[in-house]
C-alpha cells in the first residue's frame, strides 16, 4: 500500500512540476516576445532571473522525482551514488538561487524607495553584477554540503 501511495504521489509531483516549468517558460517567452514594445529594465531583469532559477530548480526536481518513481517501481535500485549526491547539491543550489533572487528583488525595491538619492544603486549594470554575485554565492555556499556528502560516501566505502 505504501509503495502505491509513493508512486501516485511521485506522479502528481511530476505533473505539477511540469506545469510550473511550462508556465515559467511561457512567462519568459512573453517577456522576450514583448521586449520590443517595452525594453528590458531592472525589474524585468530581476523577474527573468527568478523565473530562470525556478526553471532550473524544477528541472532538477523533475529529474529527481523521475528517478524516485523508477526506484519505487524497481526495488533493487540503489540511489547511493555520486550522481545522486550531485543532484541534491544542484537542487540545493537551485533553491538557494530562488531565495537569493527574491532577496535581489527586495534589495532593488529598498534601493528605489529608501535610497532613492543613490542612483548608482539603481543602475542596470550594478544589478547585473548583483545577479552574477548571486549565482556565484549560491554555488559556493552549498559546496560544504556537497563535500560533506562526498566525504560520507567515501568514508562509508572505505570503513564498511
Amino acid at each position: 500500500m505504501s509503495n502505491t501511495a509513493n508512486i501516485v504521489l511521485d506522479i502528481f509531483i511530476l505533473i505539477f512540476v511540469s506545469i510550473v516549468i511550462l508556465t515559467s517558460i511561457g512567462i519568459l517567452y512573453l517577456i522576450y516576445y514583448h521586449r520590443h514594445q517595452k525594453p528590458i529594465d531592472i525589474p524585468i531583469l530581476l523577474l527573468c532571473n527568478t523565473y530562470f532559477a525556478v526553471i532550473i530548480t524544477c528541472l532538477l526536481l523533475l529529474d529527481m522525482y523521475a528517478h524516485n518513481l523508477y526506484g519505487n517501481s524497481n526495488e533493487n535500485i540503489s540511489f547511493d551514488s555520486w550522481w545522486c549526491y550531485a543532484r541534491i547539491y544542484l537542487l540545493d543550489v537551485g533553491l538557494c538561487l530562488i531565495y537569493y533572487s527574491y532577496l535581489l528583488q527586495s534589495c532593488f525595491r529598498f534601493f528605489r524607495i529608501i535610497l532613492y538619492k543613490y542612483k548608482q544603486l539603481q543602475n542596470f549594470r550594478f544589478m547585473l553584477r548583483f545577479i552574477f554575485i548571486q549565482w556565484v554565492i549560491a554555488f559556493f555556499s552549498m559546496l560544504p554540503l556537497f563535500f560533506y556528502m562526498i566525504f560520507n560516501i567515501y568514508h562509508n566505502i572505505i570503513f564498511v
